[in-house]
């Protein structure tokens, strides 16, 4: 048995699926290296005036009246499709080719090249559903109007019975020709020329949209009043905070300064060991009240990679954070993970172990060492916001994904296991265009100059450690925008501490800024790689690909049809 669907209905589909798309992603793009989505709804409602009203009547209005005019099967029906199918596409040209950055904030970081979703791509099969429908809808009205010419005339049944005959003809060709045109579609994408002319035309769009390389602005200092508000309702329990610390570089140079502070109401306990920490025991509803002068300054570490030496060379003892650490504190597995079975920072793990051997092979110094797991973390993970604690580092690695504490975790496990000491450092993100605090980790980097090299003025070159905000896309700079609230001392359990701050239930626990002054900006670098990462090759021709191999059927298609 045949079962047949009344082109109606299949428009009717086409123009759900429509109007669906308009709610579906419709444009990828990097801020600040984090990958986020727009629908066409998001695009719509970020505008305003006439762009806001034509962009909803056309992409929310259209498919209503597709729909009803499926309903009714009205020849018309793939007018408001085609409308939408054309609108649609010159969206995607806009987004695509002729905005290649969003609006920018000074305060906020560059918006990247965006990359259109899938969302577009459900708006095509929409649309070509309803045209499908209404290509049906208009071949039955055809065959009605033929079937009258046979009623009222030989002569024009004659005409009629040739045309009708020229018509299953010609759906013969079409059918024909559309399985030609995907077997000569398949081996042409298929093409090594093909593809390398993909990758050249995709490195023509980076070099001319981003020759000059994007950047963002930071303050170069900020000076932060911040009170911290920890509410609980809970009738036992106790509250740890971690004393934010000042740090400075090995050179000397301040990097953040910690003062004034003020507790409301005393703390109930001050442990010194390991990490300075206040402790405050609960006994029933009570607030606590933190209050922070804090200047955090931006540092570029301006590092050529011949200066750099191998990690054989770096000092057994270095003072950080106002204390004294060692080197191989830093280069151990850290913090069992129990519901994996996994460590969290394991750099002695074979995979990674092996995986660390292959990206640094044939980079013998630790700079080189650095910037090759680098690259390799910006090009391969996606950011992921997380729940609760980071993952292993393994997991982080088998899902090509993770949050800013996973990835960390990842890239300190890699450092490690190149004998180069490397660390977690926690603490808050000041988002300036909200003037709010989000929970942040980064990675810090142990990396050794060569004995004897000295900057331009001849000052004697100290070793550095630098700060890597993976997830950002910030390498080897100290924004000014982060705040320090831990270093991780190499210790699993008291990184397990950190994260465990309260034994008390329905805490709120919030950072308000009072007041933030900026003295001075300054430009940081990002990196490109994520940005190549999040545009196929084949995606940058595949729609022009599509449109022109559309106009050459419909312009076969009419050739035959005028043959007749």
């Amino acid at each position: 048995m045949k079962i047949t669907i009344k082109p109606g209905y299949i428009a009717f589909a086409g123009g759900v699926v429509s109007l669906l798309s308009f709610f579906l992603p419709w444009v990828r793009y990097s801020i600040d290296g984090n990958l986020s989505i727009m629908s066409a709804y998001d695009i719509a409602t970020s505008l305003s005036g006439t762009s806001y009203w034509l962009i909803f009547f056309v992409m929310l209005i259209l498919p209503f009246v597709t729909m009803y005019l499926s309903y009714t099967e009205s020849r018309w029906v793939g007018l408001p499709a085609i409308l939408h199918l054309i609108f649609g596409t010159m969206m995607i040209l806009l987004i695509t080719f002729l905005l290649p950055t969003f609006t920018h904030n000074e305060e906020d970081p560059m918006s990247l090249i965006p990359v259109v979703g899938y969302g577009a791509y459900v708006m095509y099969v929409g649309d070509i559903m309803s045209i499908y429908g209404f290509k049906k809808i208009n071949a039955i009205y055809v065959e009605e109007k033929i079937h009258e010419a046979l009623e009222r005339s030989f002569i024009m049944a004659k005409f009629g019975m040739k045309f009708l005959g020229m018509t299953k003809k010609l759906h013969y060709q079409k059918g024909r020709a559309a399985i030609i045109a995907i077997i000569i579609a398949g081996m042409f994408f298929t093409l090594p020329s093909t593809h390398s002319y993909a990758v050249s035309v995709k490195d023509n769009i980076i070099d001319e949209y981003l020759s000059s390389k994007p950047y963002m602005e930071v303050p170069e200092k900020t000076t932060y009043t911040i009170t911290r508000y920890i509410n609980s309702t809970s009738t036992n329990g106790a509250v740890t905070v971690y004393v934010p610390p000042s740090t400075e570089t090995l050179d000397g140079k301040p990097l953040q300064v910690v003062d004034d502070v003020h507790l409301d109401p005393q703390p109930d306990v001050i442990d010194l060991y390991p990490t300075e920490k206040w402790i405050w025991n609960f006994k029933g509803p009570r607030q606590i009240k933190i209050y922070y002068n804090v200047t955090i300054y931006t540092r570029v570490f301006d590092f050529k990679p011949e200066q750099a030496d191998i990690s054989e060379n770096i000092n057994d003892t270095f003072e950080y954070g106002g204390k004294l650490h060692y080197k191989e504190d830093y280069l151990g597995k850290e913090w069992y993970n129990s519901d994996y079975g996994l460590y969290t920072i394991d750099p002695q793990n074979p995979i990674i172990v092996e995986l660390a051997n292959n990206l640094t092979e044939g980079k013998p110094t630790v700079y080189m060492q650095v910037k090759a797991i680098y690259d390799f973390m910006i090009k391969t993970f996606d950011y992921k916001i997380g729940r609760g604690l980071p993952k292993p580092a393994l997991r982080t690695l088998m899902d090509e994904e993770g949050d800013c504490d996973d990835q960390s975790s990842l890239m300190i496990s890699l450092l490690r296991a190149k004998g180069i000491p490397a660390w977690l450092e926690l603490g808050m993100l000041y988002i300036a265009n909200e003037s709010s605090w989000g929970g942040h980790a980064w990675t810090d980097v142990y990396i050794p100059t060569i004995d004897g090299m000295t900057d331009d003025y001849g000052n004697p070159l100290p070793d550095m450690i630098a700060t890597i905000d993976v997830v950002n896309n910030i390498f080897l700079v100290h924004s000014a925008l982060l705040f320090t609230d831990y270093i991780d001392d190499g210790n699993g359990n008291d990184l397990d501490d950190y994260y465990h701050p309260y034994s008390v239930n329905q805490v709120n626990d919030t950072y308000v800024t009072k007041n933030a002054i900026n003295k001075g900006y300054v430009k940081i670098y990002i990196s490109l790689e994520d940005v190549q990462k999040y545009i196929p090759a084949f995606e940058i021709i595949y729609m022009p690909a599509v449109f022109i191999s559309s106009l050459l059927i419909v312009s076969w298609r009419r050739r035959k049809f005028e043959r007749y």
